[in-house]
């Protein structure tokens, strides 16, 4: 579930995955198929990921959580709504920021410091997929994807390069 290097793909997914369709794929057909280096499993299907993408980007937040409660079984915080002015008030100092550079903030600065640390380096590592989990290696502003980090604890603590690394921990 977690390693799998094979699923079944229509001619829509093939788009996803930005691969040819395979040989008797249709839009109501679905065929097997050996996944690229760049998926892993269930962490990394289109469904997994869209189903924590923003309906405009995706989020290293609500995939990271995904993680760490489906996943991992963690206990995700509460989120406390009395922080929602202070995170409205960073959105236009942080516009120009990478979506790393945003959760580095996050993970290193109080109050968020209790408790990102313990997801975001989750969604993180899944930062190479868009909000419709095509792989990318750029950002939608040109910048280059580093979807390296050293996972939680609870999660062994390792250093990961990407989300494929993440799935064999």
């Amino acid at each position: 579930l977690v390693m799998a290097r094979r699923t079944w793909i229509n001619t829509n997914l093939a788009f996803i995955y930005k691969l040819a369709a395979p040989p008797g794929a249709t839009v109501d057909n679905f065929v097997p198929l050996d996944l690229p280096d760049t998926r892993a499993g269930m962490i990394t299907s289109p469904g997994f990921l869209v189903s924590r993408s923003r309906p405009d980007m995706p989020s290293i937040v609500g995939r990271g959580l995904l993680v760490n409660a489906a996943v991992l079984c963690g206990v995700n915080p509460q989120f406390n709504p009395d922080l929602q002015p202070d995170i409205d008030a960073l959105k236009g100092p942080q516009s120009t920021w990478t979506d790393r550079q945003k959760s580095e903030y996050r993970m290193k600065s109080a109050p968020c410091s209790g408790c990102h640390p313990g997801f975001d380096p989750y969604g993180i590592a899944l930062g190479n997929y868009d909000v419709l989990a095509r792989y990318q290696t750029m950002d939608d502003k040109g910048r280059a994807i580093d979807s390296s980090v050293t996972l939680p604890a609870n999660a062994g603590g390792a250093m990961v390069q990407n989300a494929t690394e993440m799935a064999s921990q």
